[in-house]
C-alpha cells in the first residue's frame, strides 16, 4: 500500500511528516530519513487503530447463526421495517430453503 507523505519544515527546524489521506497521521524527525521512518510507524499504527475499530464492533465466538447477526444502531435515516417484520424475516431464515435452491432468495422469501 502506498500513501503520499507531505513533508514541511517546521518553525523550530523539525521536518513534520504528514498523510494527508490519514487523518490525524502525523510524525516528525529531525532529518528527512528520520521523518519518513516515523511517519512509516505512525501509519502502521494509524492503520492497526482503524483495524481495531473494526473488529471491535463484530459478534463474539459465543454469538454464532442467526443470534449473531446485529445491526447497531447508527445516526441517520429510521429503519424501514419494524421488529415484527425484522422477526418474521428472521424465524424464516432458520428455516431449510425450499426444495431446489440452496438458500433462501428474495423471490422465495417474498412467497412465504
Amino acid at each position: 500500500m502506498l500513501f503520499y507523505v507531505k513533508l514541511e519544515k517546521a518553525e523550530d527546524g523539525w521536518l513534520v511528516a504528514e498523510v494527508p489521506a490519514l487523518p490525524g497521521c502525523v510524525s516528525q524527525g529531525k532529518t528527512e530519513e528520520e521523518a519518513i521512518e516515523n511517519i512509516k510507524e505512525a501509519i502502521t499504527a494509524w492503520l492497526w487503530t482503524e483495524n481495531q475499530k473494526t473488529h471491535s464492533t463484530t459478534p463474539t465466538d459465543k454469538e454464532y447463526g442467526v443470534s449473531g447477526l446485529r445491526d447497531l444502531p447508527r445516526t441517520g435515516k429510521p429503519p424501514r421495517y419494524d421488529n415484527e417484520f425484522r422477526n418474521k424475516v428472521l424465524a424464516l431464515l432458520e428455516q431449510p430453503p425450499p426444495a431446489g435452491q440452496a438458500v433462501w432468495d428474495a423471490p422465495a422469501m417474498a412467497k412465504n
